[in-house]
């Protein structure tokens, strides 16, 4: 397995309005090319193109709406440690390491040579992502016309293919295709709402350390008018008052952070776990397009077969027949390509997939142990602050002769509770 590291962002064109971050992907045995953002990208969708039926990682998409963030140093190392996960499970897959577009986007310089680099790998397979501009440069308007209109009779054959499941063509191993899919539909559905109620968690820390925050701003301030209106300083209002606002600022510093630990350990996990959900439900839909593809083509051969007889029978002239049997032949050909291809993502996904459901499982199992040892950190750290405040205040006006009276700005505490009756026998 080769070791692939992401390093080293800088700011390409800087002050212009086609500046870019590049990073470093650089490797043990010397190999270090500069990639933007958008070759990554490329590099994900080559790769579902070059090798159907795999898993292939998905690129969390973290982006800012407002251009000025978008080389904010937090964003930046946030992108670059998404990229630098994305190519580690790269290269921990046997077939996408090897996969022809890698070549180009591990060797090529970035700019002409990795343009025509990519240029190359897209002439051999075109990316599934891309639009077919071949006949458009043509300026042929009618093999268009043709073209689209066989694109649509296609398009709406396969949809009535794609919504009846019962008519596609099947492996011996679709069973377990069934079972998978259900399985990925199930936990699709659990992600969801794991990460919908992951993201309150951590919104209610962020909203927590606001609060503390906000407890210890009209404290201040009372501190200070207070003390602007008494003639004598009375050293125990200070302290108290003094006390709780050092109390909330340590409580909002130590919430903040744990807000901020909670999203890189917990959060960012969690949409990681979320997805490889996603890139698994993937890996079945291409298998699913395929599987209509090649049915098509199938039942495309079985209709030629009834035209090409009819028309034998019917006794029509040699360039209708001939015509037909030509269609017959490439069809021929095409089916056989298509059921191999069919079978081989097949086996791709099943392998994929069997080796997922437990990684998922140890994404989850870490998700939530990074979780627990968060909040054990945090706890002991804010249980030391607030016996910090208790020892304070206990010190505050606890012998009576030297304590806060109801004059000195404070309310009294309330009268003790009476005793509880005895219970009658």
């Amino acid at each position: 397995m080769v070791n692939i590291t992401v390093t080293d962002p800088r700011i390409e064109q800087a002050d212009s309005r086609s500046s870019f971050t590049s990073y470093l992907v650089s490797t043990k045995e010397g190999n270090a090319v500069r990639r933007r953002y958008s070759d990554f990208q490329w590099l994900y969708q080559r790769l579902q193109t070059e090798v159907p039926g795999a898993i292939v990682p998905i690129i969390p998409h973290t982006s800012t709406l407002m251009s000025s963030k978008k080389f904010d140093i937090e964003f930046v190392e946030e992108r670059r440690r998404d990229l630098q996960l994305f190519l580690n499970d790269i290269t921990e897959h046997a077939e996408l390491c090897r996969a022809p577009s890698m070549t180009p986007f591990m060797l090529l310089a970035l700019g002409t040579d990795f343009d025509d680099g990519k240029k190359k790998v897209e002439q051999k397979i075109p990316t599934i992502f891309a639009s077919d501009e071949s006949q458009s440069e043509s300026g042929n308007s009618k093999p268009q016309l043709v073209s689209a209109k066989k694109g649509i009779s296609n398009f709406f054959a396969k949809v009535k293919l794609s919504v009846k499941s019962q008519e596609l063509m099947t492996t011996q191993d679709e069973s377990q295709i069934t079972a998978m899919n259900a399985y990925v539909s199930e936990v699709n559905g659990h992600i969801k709402s794991l990460a919908k109620a992951s993201d309150a968690l951590l919104k209610s820390g962020l909203l927590a350390a606001d609060a503390y925050h906000e407890i210890g701003v009209p404290i201040g301030f009372w501190k200070t008018t207070f003390m602007q209106q008494t003639e004598n300083q009375v050293d125990d209002v200070n302290d108290v008052m003094g006390g709780i606002v050092k109390f909330s600022d340590d409580m909002s510093t130590l919430a903040h952070k744990e807000h901020k630990e909670k999203e890189f350990l917990f959060g960012h996990n969690i949409r990681k776990l979320e997805k490889a959900v996603s890139a698994f439900k993937i890996a079945l839909d291409q298998r699913k397009k395929i599987q209509v593809d090649y049915t098509h083509i199938h039942n495309s051969l079985i209709e030629k077969n009834c035209a090409l007889e009819k028309a034998q029978k019917n006794l029509k002239p040699p360039e209708v027949t001939d015509k037909l049997n030509d269609e017959r032949i490439d069809l021929e050909s095409r089916i056989e390509n298509e059921k191999k291809r069919f079978e081989e993502v097949t086996e791709r996904v099943i392998r994929d997939g069997n080796k997922c459901k437990p990684k998922l499982t140890q994404m989850l199992r870490e998700s939530f142990l990074m979780l627990a040892k968060t909040e054990i950190s945090y706890t002991t750290r804010i249980n030391e602050v607030c016996q910090q405040m208790i020892s304070g205040l206990d010190n505050v006006g606890c012998d009576g002769s030297e304590g806060i009276s109801e004059g000195d700005g404070l309310p009294s505490p309330p009268p003790s509770a009476p005793p509880a009756p005895p219970c009658d026998e």
